[in-house]
């Protein structure tokens, strides 16, 4: 056995991460990846000029371990504008964040989403979330999404047509019953930072994490189908011994790993891909559906935000739906394009470019969901296990549990 030498299940952003911080302690480590890229659900692909990140996302610059780990300089990031564009009663409606775009307040304040008072309950909670520190925001008490929604006052409008399509869109589920430790944790980092892509697509981020780890140390197409006190054994029967193990999978995989036969919840989301000679918008911004019986939950021209996600005189339009519908892809796409022709001109001449059914996209936030989670996690009779699952679910939360799981280590 080499004592020394841990092993690392697992080369998505937490595994990546768990890495780095190894490397600066100059432990040996090895990061097995079973698929041929790392990255695990930030990826990116590239089709005919165009640059698909394998799901709707968003980079944050406000995580402080990105922070941490990134050089945002080299990511060359582009910025969406702050706040969003709400398509309600039949109309597009700008609301911006009056902190960062001064001139856009007078138009945001007399919109129809919501009224005054709720304007100024979104100043409330934006200036709380930045007084708390990321440790009060985590151990303060819980409870649902919704319920923080309902205390804090806002009206049915604000609520329906914004609030709720909005977060969905983050957490990928549309009762908001994650965490309000979320909401709160995702309401400062929307307040402390700005809404980006990388020039090169979301899979730069892992790119750079692994660019400076030491040759040999990764190997990809190397799935882990069993762990052992001492070793992990390879889907080709090879086994590795080592000192410590790491498992850095989706809890799905983790939970499997570990002999753990209850299902977990996830959240999903599909995105849809088109491109188009003229864009439909000339802002970068997200556009919410705060209509009733929305079917789409947003959607975004990337390369307004960033010219390199598509080619020279095309432009490139991310449709996203909380879940996985029950449709063919080609039933998909006729609905999609339904709803948006009321939106825009000329929808039944985008060309689609690809669909993504991402069943695991997010772990599932609730606070049941997170309480039975900590009941398994202190059943792992010692394992080091991370992955946003373990802390929040976002890229910030994968950067963490790395960095506990190498601090474990050391």
């Amino acid at each position: 056995m080499n004592e020394n030498l841990t092993v690392i299940v697992g080369g998505g952003i937490s595994g990546l991460s768990c890495a780095r911080y190894l490397q600066e302690r100059k432990m040996p480590f090895l990061l097995l990846e079973a698929s041929s890229r790392l990255g695990g659900r930030v990826q990116t692909d590239r089709l005919d000029g165009f640059l698909l990140d394998r799901g709707f996302q968003i980079f944050l610059t406000a995580y402080p371990e990105a922070k941490n780990l990134l050089d945002y300089k080299k990511l060359n990031l582009k910025s969406f504008y702050p706040g969003a564009m709400v398509r309600y009663r039949g109309g597009f409606h700008t609301l911006s964040d009056p902190w960062t775009r001064s001139q856009a307040t007078l138009k945001t304040l007399f919109s129809p989403v919501g009224n005054a008072a709720d304007k100024i309950r979104i100043a409330s909670v934006r200036t709380r979330a930045r007084m708390l520190s990321l440790d009060e925001i985590m151990n303060q008490p819980d409870g649902t999404t919704i319920s923080a929604i309902k205390e804090i006052g806002f009206s049915d409008t604000m609520t329906e047509s914004f609030l709720r399509p909005f977060f969905s869109g983050i957490f990928l589920e549309s009762e908001l019953n994650t965490s309000r430790r979320i909401f709160d944790f995702v309401f400062r980092m929307l307040a402390s930072g700005e809404n980006t892509l990388p020039e090169n697509g979301m899979a730069a981020i892992p790119e750079q994490l692994a660019s400076s780890l030491p040759e040999g140390s990764i190997r990809t197409d190397a799935e882990v189908t069993g762990i052992k006190s001492g070793s992990v054994v390879l889907r080709s029967g090879e086994e590795i011994p080592c000192g410590k193990i790491v498992l850095a999978t989706e809890e799905p995989v983790t939970r499997k790993l570990l002999g753990i036969k209850e299902e977990c919840q996830y959240n999903s989301q599909t995105t849809l891909y088109f491109s188009t000679g003229k864009a439909p918008i000339d802002e970068p911004l997200i556009v919410i559906n705060g209509e009733p019986d929305a079917f789409i939950t947003s959607l975004s021209v990337q390369s307004n935000v960033a010219s390199t996600y598509a080619p020279s005189g095309r432009s490139l339009i991310a449709v996203t739906l909380v879940g996985n519908p029950q449709l063919s892809d080609d039933d998909l796409v006729v609905k999609v394009k339904e709803e948006l022709s009321g939106w825009f001109s000329q929808v039944k001449d985008w060309d689609l470019l690809r669909i993504y059914r991402i069943k695991y996209s997010l772990p599932d936030q609730s606070p049941l969901a997170v309480k039975e989670r900590l009941n398994w996690l202190g059943q792992a009779n010692g394992k080091i296990i991370c992955g946003d699952f373990t802390e929040t679910g976002s890229i910030n939360g994968a950067m963490l549990a790395g960095r506990k799981a190498a601090e474990a280590i050391a």
